[in-house]
């Protein structure tokens, strides 16, 4: 099996695969090559003529120290069920790792759906756990909530993270998350913050980020018309290229 980047002439075969695996509608898939595939690396594992495995690394910084760094968040990761349990996604990943670490990318980051997933990318070097979300009542509505656009959600996430290392989503990044997430400024008594909701195929609604803390929450049941909400608790495996393991916080798992 050989790893190779993947380009333009390999969308046919990007989509099929992304189908296959991922389940979604054409107007889904055409979200995230029309998107982000241009602007992100994409790697494939390749036996023949077949494309066994993909992933995509959307290109993020890093800030910490009052400094940026490259970062990349490793998205759609999926194998052929035709290639699957042959090591093609193991392989992928650590060629992938080889060619971001030679352009200085200090650190990986990736969302693990399930224990299953989080267990083999453990074995990759990765830490972290996986993404959870667990329902939250809402408070009694206090305050006020206010839906901003994606660049002024990101202006109002760099003013709560402050000082904290933390990713910082680039403007098509924050973009392409709301396509499925409505972001908010909330401003609950004694506390200014940020959320970003998703409301899900079963009618629940989720927060994929809740700042600074559930403080914010009366200002957000303001804005929504049901008593609970699912909100982050786990979430996120990095792996440091350097091999020195520091907390950031990251939030945003993209689905």
């Amino acid at each position: 099996m050989r790893y190779t980047r993947a380009g333009d002439d390999d969308r046919a075969a990007l989509r099929a695969l992304w189908k296959q695996a991922f389940g979604d509608g054409e107007a889904a898939i055409d979200a995230f090559f029309g998107t982000l595939f241009p602007r992100c690396d994409a790697f494939a594992a390749r036996e023949g003529e077949d494309l066994c495995a993909m992933l995509f690394c959307l290109p993020q910084t890093l800030v910490r120290a009052g400094c940026e760094e490259k970062a990349a968040y490793i998205y759609a990761v999926a194998t052929d069920e035709r290639w699957r349990h042959r090591g093609a996604c193991c392989g992928l990943l650590q060629y992938a790792e080889k060619k971001l670490k030679s352009r200085g990318v200090r650190l990986l980051m990736l969302a693990a759906l399930t224990p299953e997933l989080g267990a083999m990318y453990e074995k990759l070097g990765f830490q972290g756990a996986s993404t959870t979300f667990s329902p939250q009542k809402l408070p009694a509505p206090q305050g006020r909530a206010e839906v901003v656009s994606a660049v002024d959600y990101a202006g109002l996430r760099e003013t709560l993270l402050g000082d904290t290392p933390h990713i910082r989503y680039d403007k098509p990044t924050l973009e392409y998350a709301g396509q499925d997430d409505t972001f908010y400024l909330l401003d609950a008594p004694g506390t200014l913050g940020c959320a970003a909701v998703r409301k899900l195929p079963d009618g629940r609604l989720r927060a994929d980020e809740l700042l600074p803390d559930a403080r914010a929450l009366p200002a957000l049941a303001a804005a929504l018309d049901k008593p609970e909400i699912l909100l982050p608790e786990a979430g996120f495996y990095s792996r440091w290229l350097d091999g020195t393991p520091e907390a950031v916080y990251a939030a945003f798992a993209l689905d």
